[in-house]
């Protein structure tokens, strides 16, 4: 079943451009009832994400989905894939987990469709530089928990500053609580600092150019006075299926 989401494409076009010219963008997504209540969903959700068997040195959760998004005049057209298919990146961008074939559950059928999270994705997508009618993407969604205890930080695959092999890397906060690290830092390709975000509220989000910039989340680490953080967001991996105008 396709999902047909309507977008404001005028309100995207300054962090349309900041991804252009700086490689990246951290505007605020708007928000609506049906986002509000997907996200409110999804951090009840985060609770009951299975563990991510192919981190060892820490806790975290995760699910993976994916889906197929086209654009139209003014609209994005989402499909949700009701198959698990595994998930690889190349050893060129993930040393440690490069060239394994991770499979990884997916978040329930009923959550995919939610139209609140598939307004998050379309609205992502309207950002996307290569974004007009007739463009079709591949889409990841990676939901993710970061979770640490005291002397047990949580870290991404590969720590440090990286790439990740897929065109559009795009994070959305779902929720925290009692961390303090899991700061991101964007660096442009000669490694010179971009910026630092603390991400902190709900619904706060960045979208990178995967070929312009690295990026690194710092270790999520307990807070002071707390035994135990979480980290939730979704990952989405946005991959175009036609050439992308420069222009």
């Amino acid at each position: 079943m396709d999902i047909v989401i309507l977008v404001d494409t005028d309100q995207h076009l300054i962090p349309k451009e900041e991804i252009r010219t700086r490689g990246f963008t951290n505007h605020p997504l708007p928000v609506d009832h049906d986002v509000a209540t997907a996200l409110s969903k999804l951090a009840q959700k985060a609770w009951e994400l299975p563990t991510d068997i192919y981190y060892s040195t820490g806790k975290r959760y995760r699910t993976f989905n994916k889906y197929s998004a086209e654009v139209l005049d003014g609209k994005i057209n989402i499909q949700a894939k009701d198959f698990v298919e595994a998930y690889v990146q190349d050893t060129y961008y993930n040393s440690e987990l490069g060239g394994v074939e991770r499979t990884y559950e997916q978040i329930d059928q009923e959550m995919a469709r939610d139209v609140g999270l598939c307004k998050i994705m379309a609205n992502l997508i309207a950002r996307l530089p290569g974004s007009r009618p007739g463009q079709t993407y591949d889409v990841n969604l990676h939901i993710m928990r970061y979770c640490a205890m005291q002397n047990l930080p949580c870290e991404t695959s590969p720590p440090g500053f990286h790439k990740d092999g897929e065109k559009y890397i795009s994070v959305v906060l779902v929720g925290c609580c009692g961390l303090r690290g899991g700061q991101v830092q964007i660096a442009d390709n000669d490694m010179n600092s971009l910026e630092h975000l603390n991400m902190r509220q709900s619904g706060e989000c960045y979208i990178i150019d995967d070929d312009l910039v690295y990026h690194k989340l710092t270790p999520v680490e307990v807070g002071e006075n707390c035994e135990y953080a979480y980290r939730d967001i979704l990952l989405f991996d946005f991959m175009p299926q036609h050439p992308i105008d420069p222009q």
